[in-house]
């Protein structure tokens, strides 16, 4: 028996190995993210719950016997469908899905047991509510009047509190982070871990931030809580004292994501291996048609391009070139020295067999026309830039071994 908050009784029986044996439904659960974001932003939210919704659920009669349990007593079986089984979840929510199958989406959004009725006025709401309860009456599912809640401005629902100001952090998780002082044991940090990855999407850049904290999970030495550490803690909590308020997007207006692209700096010299492996088993499962038509693609495309989209290209090379500091050089001849070191002979030998037969695919005419790009480029690069590139043509051959050569 496993008390209830309300201060009740609730019966569970242990399915272990009656889950075991049992077929997995794979009817998906709804998006939490969306249902949330769905029911946001309204001026009157009513929050509904089944009265023991797994219990309004007739077992089917040949399963019965399968949720027998032993007391002191007599043996016992359900003739609803009980907690602990491992397709409830599922089931109940084809259930519902099935009654309120005009609302959701519309007027209301359900995740299993919970249930909330959105609208953006008075009459509205009423007339969704008196929907609702038409459907629950047709199917004769009962609802809990101790966990209603009719005609609100906000409150909770799946873990986040809902206005019509948006989507707000739930109060009593943040001061559980608030409240905890600085953990002394690897249990509290995964305990902290798991606390804030529900408070995620109210922390921008919370990965940069707790990034001293999480990679103490990953060590296999003694744990060592560090001042680095320390201060991540104490700017976090900082930010969980007065959480941002997520809005829905306001129709018509502008909208400017900002993107932070740190792919190349972040690969390491296994990884940039483990990509160009890749390129290399991508190459050789080309066959000649496929190879034959993506020259002609290529060619197609040098021939739309005129002189003006040429320039422009050449002069954008040029300028990356010439912004680019010694140290952003050295870092990009480091990783590709470490990039040609990682090809075998048979991967060169192979990139070299094709690079000549897509020589030999080229008709006379696409062969000039690539000579003329290719003189075009010489012409608008300053003595710097064609010294930068002569540098790396040289650097080339020496790179690739003798079979590789021929």
């Amino acid at each position: 028996m496993v008390r209830k908050p309300n201060g009740k009784w609730r019966m569970c029986t242990d399915y272990t190995n009656l889950n075991k044996a049992c077929p997995k439904d794979a009817y998906p659960l709804p998006n939490i993210d969306r249902l949330v974001d769905g029911a946001s932003g309204h001026k009157f939210l009513s929050f509904l719950d089944a009265y023991s919704g797994y219990n309004q659920i007739r077992m089917h009669p040949q399963d019965e016997e399968k949720t027998a349990f032993i007391t002191e007593t007599a043996n016992n079986c359900y003739r609803v469908m009980s907690f602990g089984l491992k397709n409830t979840e599922a089931t109940y929510q084809r259930l519902m899905n099935k009654i309120f199958h005009d609302q959701i989406g519309r007027s209301m959004e359900v995740y299993v047991n919970d249930m909330v009725v959105k609208s953006s006025d008075v009459s509205a709401h009423t007339r969704d509510l008196t929907d609702v309860f038409q459907a629950l009456r047709r199917h004769q599912m009962r609802l809990n009047p101790e966990k209603c809640v009719f005609g609100v401005s906000g409150g909770k629902f799946l873990g986040f509190m809902l206005s019509n100001r948006g989507i707000e952090a739930n109060p009593e998780k943040c001061q559980a982070i608030l409240d905890m002082k600085s953990p002394t044991t690897l249990k509290e940090v995964q305990k902290l871990a798991g606390r804030l990855t529900s408070l995620s999407r109210f922390l921008p850049c919370l990965a940069e931030i707790v990034k001293p904290i999480l990679l103490l999970l990953k060590k296999t030495e003694r744990f060592k809580w560090t001042q680095e550490c320390e201060v991540s803690f104490q700017q976090f909590k900082e930010r969980l004292s007065m959480p941002p308020i997520l809005s829905k997007l306001a129709g018509g207006l502008d909208m400017i994501i900002y993107l932070s692209v740190s792919l190349p700096r972040s690969l390491s010299a296994k990884d940039v291996a483990y990509v160009n492996f890749y390129k290399s088993s991508l190459l050789r499962s080309l066959s000649a048609k496929d190879v034959a038509y993506a020259n002609s693609c290529k060619s197609s495309l040098r021939r739309s391009l005129s002189a003006k989209d040429v320039a422009y290209a050449n002069s954008c090379k040029s300028s990356l070139r010439r912004s680019l500091s010694a140290k952003d050089v050295a870092y990009a001849n480091s990783c590709k020295s470490s990039l040609r070191r990682s090809l075998s002979a048979k991967d060169v030998a192979y990139i070299n067999f094709y690079k000549s037969s897509l020589l030999r695919s080229l008709s006379a005419k696409d062969v000039a026309y690539a000579n003329f790009c290719k003189s075009s480029l010489l012409r608008s690069l300053s003595a710097k830039d064609v010294a930068y590139v002569n540098f790396y043509e040289s650097s080339l051959p020496r790179s690739l071994s003798a079979k590789g050569v021929t």
